[in-house]
């Protein structure tokens, strides 16, 4: 499992801006400890903007703004503090991926 984390680490970091790392992030959770519901996969943790930025080492704002952008064009579907519904993760991990 740490094996895991690391490869995931190392490849989060060879992505070229913080929406795709936040994106590539999301997608391990979502694959890691998400949840198959109707609406998509859920993340039922309690992930705030300011976890995310300390684990990727970006600021919370910039995690806010990307994960607003990311809800935006529906690929996370927010569900209060404490839950984030990814509706199809293979257009995340297309978005996390992409050279755009």
């Amino acid at each position: 499992r740490h094996l895991d984390f690391c490869i995931n680490s190392i490849e989060n970091l060879a992505l070229k801006n913080s929406e795709k790392r936040i994106a590539h992030m999301l997608c391990y959770f979502a694959r890691k400890f998400g949840t198959e519901t109707p609406k998509g996969i859920t993340i039922d943790m309690p992930l705030t903007h300011q976890a995310i930025g300390e684990i990727l080492n970006i600021t919370r704002e910039t995690v806010s703004t990307n994960i607003k952008g990311l809800r935006e064009r529906g690929l996370l579907i927010a569900k209060g503090n404490s839950a984030i519904v990814v509706p199809d993760l293979e257009k995340l991990e297309q978005e996390a991926y992409s050279q755009a």
